[in-house]
């Protein structure tokens, strides 16, 4: 078996170990398949997102450095190294990053959530509104994108596109009590006290049920 076939079974078997929750050993064989192919970039990409989760973002920014400069024109080692500068707080790095993986792939739907947050922790809502609403056009039935539009509407006072955002997330996932005591908070801002003790009352029984 050629080097680069030895590196595409390891990877392949990383993947279906990330898949069931084995990180550690999934790590091993993003290892094993960088062994075999020094220049695999998404054997590196694939690491460097475990490497996050392990609280390692540090190694997980080397393996994006070293995957962009193998490909600079590979969008997702953009938005990897994006989501690896969200965790270490370097907000303005992953809107550059989330840019460039956009200029490359417009249809990067992950590109638009992660710029979304970082324009939330800059305080820049308009932006981040923008980002998620691209978001939701690429995939309306992702409830994600609708809660984080919410809580951006909310922080510049636009609660009643948070009771709409909140109320399509319900209807997409209607077992989370987040959404729930969310859309009441809204509600109770707006001095509509009968919905607003509804739904927390339906963020009552949705937690229950899931505790059960």
């Amino acid at each position: 078996m050629l080097g680069r076939e030895k590196a595409e079974s390891a990877f392949n078997q990383g993947i279906s170990l990330l898949k069931s929750g084995c990180v550690k050993d999934a790590v091993v064989c993003f290892e094993q398949a960088l062994k075999q192919d020094p220049k695999f970039t998404k054997a590196l990409q694939q690491r460097s997102f475990v490497l996050c989760m392990m609280g390692e973002p540090v190694r997980a920014l080397e393996d994006c450095n070293l995957a962009i400069s193998i490909d600079p024109d590979d969008a997702w080692s953009y938005l990897h190294r994006a989501i690896v500068q969200s965790k270490l707080q370097n907000h303005r790095s992953t809107i550059e990053d989330c840019s460039t993986a956009l200029r490359l792939d417009s249809t990067l739907l992950v590109a638009y959530t992660e710029r979304g947050s970082a324009y939330c922790e800059l305080r820049q809502f308009d932006n981040a509104i923008a980002d998620f609403s691209k978001a939701i056009k690429l995939n309306p039935l992702d409830s994600v994108n609708y809660i984080c539009r919410a809580v951006a509407y909310d922080e510049i006072g636009k609660y009643r596109q948070v009771i709409s955002d909140f109320s399509k997330a319900i209807e997409l996932n209607p077992n989370d009590p987040i959404g729930y005591f969310s859309r009441g908070l809204a509600y109770h801002k707006i001095d509509n006290f009968v919905k607003a003790l509804s739904d927390y009352d339906k963020h009552r029984v949705a937690a229950l049920l899931r505790r059960s």
